[in-house]
């Protein structure tokens, strides 16, 4: 029997493990149509059910006496110094009491075989992907979403933290004339109108440090806006050529790629000739 374990996870906003983990969860379900799975949903308590087999797809802490199967998100604190010990230790934690750690990505699994020496046979590399159905809203939609949240006719929308990305909008030298940047984190838009606002926007900024989940960068892809990503974690892997990559450390290097003329002056990649709505 296996055990699904989502009570860390926000059903209506989940964060990208908490995307991931709904993502894999609904997959498992429905491949496993003559399996015995339970699947704990968020909220849920009392003690674990009865079960040989526990899957934490959001990260969490293995339980005694089950075979575990965990997700590892984070990239920063497996690459971190001392700044990062608390977290990496939690990582290898979970790492070292799991059967098999499941990674979002290629430099989430490299880093767990580098740095907490994880053996590979136990690394399970599971990319994140979209929900069925998954794409650009209607006009109407990203109009009625723009006006709910008061946002302008043309915005960037950003992720991540929001220091860099303010920096970087501050100093850009060709700014869209009457754009705005809008952070996703601070309007807590549900799933559906996250969709939404993807799809109205003029472009997606990612400014962690170091994302081992570049599941918002598929999604942003998904609706037909084009991601601006660093270059040092999990996103280059996705990207490829649906974005534009830039060198983290570098505010000047995020604010050209933000103006303007970085936008109408780049090709559009294969596949993204017009971004004209269905």
């Amino acid at each position: 029997m296996l055990i699904v374990d989502l009570r860390q996870v926000d059903p209506e906003r989940p964060d990208a493990a908490g995307e991931y983990a709904l993502q894999l969860t609904s997959a498992l379900v429905r491949l496993a149509v003559h399996a015995d799975v339970t699947v704990l949903e968020p909220g849920f308590e009392g003690a674990l059910p009865s079960g040989e087999l526990l899957l934490l797809p959001a990260g969490g802490r293995p339980q005694p006496g089950r075979r575990c199967f965990t997700a590892i998100h984070e990239l920063a604190p497996l690459r971190a110094g001392i700044r990062g010990f608390r977290r990496r230790f939690g990582a290898a934690f979970a790492a070292s009491r799991s059967e098999r750690v499941l990674a979002p990505s290629e430099a989430v699994g490299e880093a767990l075989t580098r740095y907490l020496r994880v053996t590979a046979d136990r690394v399970a590399i599971v990319r994140p992907g979209l929900e069925p159905g998954y794409s650009r809203t209607t006009r109407e939609a990203a109009e009625a979403a723009r006006t709910v949240f008061g946002l302008p006719q043309r915005y960037l929308l950003s992720f991540g933290d929001a220091g860099p990305a303010e920096r970087a909008w501050a100093g850009a030298t060709t700014p869209s004339e009457g754009a705005g940047l809008v952070m996703a984190e601070r309007l807590r838009p549900d799933r559906e109108q996250l969709r939404a606002l993807l799809s109205g926007a003029v472009g997606a900024l990612f400014t962690e440090r170091l994302n081992g989940n570049p599941i918002r960068a598929l999604q942003a892809m998904a609706c037909g806006t084009p991601p601006i990503v660093a270059d040092d974690g999990a996103f280059p892997e996705l990207v490829r050529d649906g974005g534009l990559t830039v060198a983290p450390e570098s505010t000047a290097d995020w604010s050209d790629r933000r103006g303007r003329g970085s936008w109408r002056q780049r090709r559009p990649p294969r596949g993204r000739r017009e971004r004209s709505w269905p």
